[in-house]
């Protein structure tokens, strides 16, 4: 470039400009140069490369690639190559390639070779998997992922990320947060404007850039709803629900849920994928079913086709609202799982549902209008585990408890069995189903 060429960054886009780390991770407010300082690192990070070699540049949609982050890339890069429309690639004239890809279809960027760097735009929309991945890709060559977003929850890249860059877990990760006023072109006055007028956490979260709990959120988990991985107690009982699906961004999904004696439901595994066939994804039943020993899986009634297939596959499946009539409405079967999780007896194992625990984050009602004043339903995005763990809490809804003669657990810890030889006499739970 030419002293002409010079682009001046404020202060906190040359800070995340400069960084070495292996992954940088920028949050900013809403049009505070973020991606413009994503396009620019990528571009400086491109010209020392073989044409063997190449990179990745991610969104989460196609919709938010075409409208924010490619326009920003072809800005600067443009000169230097030519962008493949048709394949989703753009081809510097020295034979670098860049793959570019959305997280619509995590799986996209699989089997793509000697990755050099990684840019993912708004990455807090992205699929967690499709993050994993992107890790997999920048593994054998050490390459170092750049991160720009505006905060949309505290959903993956603050819990992966953030938290444990701020509590010195992650040495790796420089993490840069800045003001949509720290960009001298936003205009002080619309800042403050947008002050008066939102509610403070809104606020924050946009045009600030700090990480906080999404609004509107459909359930709203504490951390009393979260465990550590442990032994359940003998007696325990385990059921799975599955969502169908094939397409992106309509991934299978299916969840996993034990339930000890005493009543406490424990979230213990999770699968989430596209373009599984139907045999595929009676093979990923199958193979839980083996691991966890699910009695039963409560299933999407859409698809009458696949439950027969389950069926005949030797698994017990049946729709996941069957004798229950009223709860395969929305609403009704939403409230229950509210419910279930503000009992104190719902659990969610910590580091084995990555899924469900983003979906959890940004599972949420539509933002008001006056066109359409009432929460008729939650926003259809990043929902498939949200849809399997309501299926599960309804189809488990008839299972009871009676007194049976044996060993007492413990209610306040209920993972852990106080059973003794000891004593003479005691007291247990059974199962019942009615």
């Amino acid at each position: 470039m030419t002293n002409a060429d010079k682009i001046t960054l404020h202060q906190k886009q040359g800070r995340a400009f400069e960084t070495t780390s292996k992954v940088t991770l920028c949050c900013s407010g809403i049009q505070g140069g973020k991606s413009t300082v994503g396009a620019l690192w990528a571009l400086k990070s491109s010209f020392s490369w073989t044409p063997d070699d190449c990179a990745i540049i991610g969104a989460p949609t196609h919709k938010i690639l075409n409208q924010s982050t490619l326009p920003t890339w072809m800005k600067y890069a443009a000169r230097f190559g030519t962008l493949m429309k048709a394949d989703s690639e753009f081809h510097f004239h020295d034979g670098f390639k860049v793959y570019i890809r959305t997280s619509t279809d995590p799986d996209s960027i699989e089997g793509i070779r000697n990755v050099r760097w990684v840019w993912l735009d708004e990455a807090g929309k992205c699929k967690y998997q499709f993050w994993i991945n992107a890790e997999g890709r920048a593994a054998r060559t050490n390459a170092p992922l750049f991160l720009t977003t505006t905060p949309y929850g505290m959903n993956w890249p603050y819990k992966h990320l953030i938290k444990p860059h701020k509590e010195g877990k992650r040495p790796d990760v420089s993490y840069h947060e800045w003001l949509s006023v720290d960009n001298p072109s936003f205009p002080l006055a619309e800042y403050e404007r947008q002050k008066q007028i939102l509610d403070p956490r809104t606020f924050r979260r946009k045009y600030m850039g700090m990480h906080e709990r999404m609004e509107g959120l459909v359930y709203e988990l504490t951390d009393d709803n979260w465990c550590d991985p442990v032994l359940l107690p003998p007696g325990t009982k385990t059921f799975a629900a599955v969502d169908w699906g094939f397409t992106e961004g309509h991934e299978f999904a299916l969840n996993i849920r034990s339930i000890t004696l005493d009543g406490f439901r424990y979230g213990i595994d999770e699968f989430k994928a596209s373009g599984l066939d139907p045999n595929q994804q009676i093979a990923v039943c199958k193979a839980k079913s083996s691991t966890w020993n699910i009695e039963t899986f409560y299933c999407d009634p859409a698809r009458p086709d696949m439950i027969a297939l389950m069926n005949k596959a030797g698994l017990t499946a049946i729709p996941f609202h069957l004798g229950k009539e009223n709860y395969k409405q929305l609403i009704p079967s939403i409230n229950e799982h509210v419910a279930l999780i503000r009992s104190g007896r719902y659990k969610l194992f910590k580091g084995r549902v990555p899924h469900t625990e983003d979906e959890y984050e940004t599972y949420h009602w539509p933002k008001y209008t006056e066109d359409s004043p009432a929460k008729e339903a939650p926003v259809k995005i990043k929902d498939h585990n949200m849809d399997c763990e309501r299926m599960l809490t309804v189809g488990t809804m008839h299972i009871k408890i009676k007194e049976e003669r044996g060993h007492t657990l413990s209610r306040s810890l209920p993972h852990r069995d106080h059973w003794s030889p000891l004593k003479r006499s005691r007291t247990s739970k059974s199962w019942d189903a009615s």
